[in-house]
C-alpha cells in the first residue's frame, strides 16, 4: 500500500508543480485516492446495480480533490473505437 500511496502522490505533486492541480497536501490526497480505489474495487465485487464506469465516477471526485477542471482526468475516447 505505502507503494502505491507513493505513485500516487507522485502523480499528484507532478500535477501541482504542472500548474493543473491545487493541493497542499499531496500525501494524504494521495491516501484519499487509494482508499476510493479499494472502496470501490470492493463494491463491484459486492454489488455495483449495473454501474460499470467506475473510473468516471472516482476521476470526477479526484477532479475536485485537486482543484482540476470538471472532465480532465477522463480518458478522452474516439470515436473510432
Amino acid at each position: 500500500m505505502d507503494a502505491w500511496q507513493g505513485v500516487l502522490q507522485g502523480v499528484v505533486e507532478a500535477g501541482v508543480a504542472a500548474g493543473e492541480f491545487e493541493t497542499s497536501d499531496s500525501a494524504s490526497v494521495a491516501w484519499q485516492i487509494l482508499g476510493m480505489i479499494d472502496g470501490l474495487n470492493a463494491q463491484s465485487l459486492v454489488r455495483w446495480d449495473g454501474v460499470n464506469d467506475r473510473g468516471t465516477h472516482l476521476a470526477r471526485a479526484v477532479e475536485g480533490m485537486v482543484g482540476a477542471a470538471r472532465g480532465s482526468l477522463r480518458q478522452q475516447r474516439s470515436s473510432q473505437g
